[in-house]
């Protein structure tokens, strides 16, 4: 059969199914022939690799959260790879990350060994334990800005009562103050009287200072509430976990 044959008959076999009631169909036939179609296979894209600021970068972090001593191997491992683009990393990239990871941590391990008392850690957490018994909330690297610590300071309270919980003020510091007291070996502390307290900012504040002095930190006072606490001079020492 001829194509011209092929074609009348179409026509005809088609003016016939036309006088028959029929479902009408959403899916029209071009729809039909491009779903029959392969699909596009999609080719994955190779890792960029690391450059040579990125792992200057990466170590960076690795160190501050090695020697900030809050953070567990595996801690210090996802913060590292979410420090750059899932796509950044290639594998050799993930195995370095690794060796520098622990070779930071035996670093510290064999430091740690030579520390004899009380860390400078021990040291704050027995004067913030102190704090908290006469009703100053204190915080150990609480979020990573000051608006992040005040946050959970609230957020404490509130659970440990709110006005009934006997808190009057909080003082805290956060991620990047333990940051700068591993470079400059100055840490400040962000202080402040909740809403309703008897207390004032500034008189939280000269009770901290009084209770870090006694302890034997080179503690300065703020002159106003819109400056913070310094702890001068301070060797940060802290076991990691």
């Amino acid at each position: 059969m001829n194509l011209s044959a092929v074609i009348t008959l179409c026509i005809a076999l088609n003016s016939v199914i036309a006088l028959q009631p029929q479902k009408v169909s959403t899916v029209s036939w071009f729809s039909k022939l491009l779903s029959s179609k392969p699909k596009t296979q999609l080719i994955p894209v190779a890792a960029a690799g690391l450059t040579d600021e990125d792992r200057n970068d990466v170590n960076l972090l690795i160190r501050n959260l090695t020697w900030g001593g809050f953070d567990t191997r595996a801690e210090i491992r996802q913060t590292a790879e979410e420090a750059l683009p899932h796509d950044t990393w290639t594998k050799d990239d993930l195995a370095w990350l690794d060796r520098e990871i622990d070779s930071a941590l035996e670093s510290k391990q064999r430091a740690q060994q030579s520390w004899s008392g009380p860390t400078a850690f021990e040291k704050l957490d027995a004067v913030f334990a102190a704090l908290k018994r006469k009703g100053i909330l204190a915080l150990h690297r609480t979020g990573n800005t000051q608006s992040d610590g005040w946050d959970d300071a609230r957020q404490f309270r509130d659970e440990a009562g709110g006005a009934g919980s006997g808190f009057d003020g909080a003082i805290f510091y956060h991620g990047q103050d333990v940051d700068r007291g591993l470079e400059d070996k100055v840490l400040l502390l962000t202080f402040g009287a909740f809403p309703g307290s008897e207390r004032t900012a500034l008189e939280i504040a000269n009770e901290t200072v009084a209770a870090l002095t006694a302890a034997g930190f080179d503690a300065v006072a703020p002159a106003d509430d819109t400056q913070r606490i310094e702890i001068k001079s301070i060797t940060w020492t802290k076991r990691s976990p």
